[in-house]
């Protein structure tokens, strides 16, 4: 109920189902993209972080209250083959509108622009079990693995966003990249504010904002 409530006050969930173009036929849907965000976000949430969690929890009356569903009246949450879709039809381009999606809602945070924001990235391993997409041998890791990008404000502790990529260790390349998107989507709402750049990966640039 208190994520249902969270949900209700900043629309996270409903602003990030947007960003994922919905190809199914209308004839064959019975959930919105946004009723099975909203579902997967609350079960990992709650330590469900896997779609076969689906199955056991899609008629618990816990969460399809938490989910706007009246126990007993409405159709069961989604199943896990449901969910296993949604997943599989997230595309690069969905993917990179949730990264700016983030941005925004990071930006929508203040009030009124902060006098400093301090860019904080830091490729964080996230270990692998099976034959994941993406998953790569990191030999500092000594694991398959992948290595998004988490981005935060080092001042306020603020998700800036995030961005998932293979288990390499990045290069000052894909740092710019995407650090230049970030600066700009900063820079066109606060254009006054200072920006410093900081990361663990010690690339071999250097940024001035």
């Amino acid at each position: 109920m208190f994520l249902r409530e969270l949900e209700s006050r900043s629309g996270i969930v409903s602003k990030l189902a947007a960003c994922i173009r919905d190809s199914r036929h209308p004839a064959y849907v019975d959930h919105t993209i946004e009723e099975l965000l909203t579902q997967c976000v609350f079960q990992i949430c709650l330590g469900y972080e896997d779609a076969d969690d689906c199955d056991h929890l899609r008629n618990d009356p816990a969460f399809l209250a938490a989910t706007a569903k009246h126990p007993g009246s409405d159709a069961a949450l989604g199943s896990q083959p449901t969910m296993t879709r949604l997943e599989n039809s997230v595309t690069r381009k969905d993917l990179v509108r949730l990264g700016y999606a983030l941005v925004d809602l990071f930006l929508d945070s203040y009030a009124k622009p902060p006098p400093a924001i301090v860019i904080d990235m830091d490729p964080s391993a996230v270990h692998c079990h099976g034959m994941q997409q993406l998953a790569l041998f990191n030999d500092y890791e000594d694991e398959y693995c992948l290595m998004p990008f988490h981005v935060y404000d080092g001042l306020t502790g603020k998700l800036i966003t995030t961005v998932i990529r293979p288990g390499r260790t990045p290069t000052a390349g894909e740092i710019l990249t995407i650090l230049k998107h970030i600066v700009s989507k900063i820079r066109s709402r606060f254009p006054k504010t200072v920006l410093i750049f900081r990361s663990s990966a010690r690339p071999s640039i250097r940024l001035c904002a």
